[in-house]
């Protein structure tokens, strides 16, 4: 793939940035794009709310994402004290 986006967090703000790599791969050649919000949204739709996985590299597993709901539903109560 001769002309590849890659994506890639800034380190002062903590923001998902894409774009086309320098050849040094430390920067972007051009304009970037904040794509925070959609990567979000992609791994909320990817995994799917309520569940999680486990990121795994050459075998091993490395970290887990968990997508829990916003806004979990309240606890019921019997009414019995």
């Amino acid at each position: 793939m001769g002309n590849p986006i890659r994506v890639a967090t800034a380190a002062l703000s903590g923001r998902i940035f894409a774009g086309r790599p320098t050849k040094d791969g430390k920067s972007f050649k051009e304009s970037r794009y904040d794509v925070t919000s959609d990567v979000l949204v992609a791994i909320r739709d990817k995994i799917g709310v309520g569940h999680e996985v486990t990121v795994e590299m050459n075998g091993e597993a490395q970290f887990r994402i968990a997508v829990l709901p916003a806004h979990p539903h309240p606890k019921e109560t019997s009414g019995a004290e």
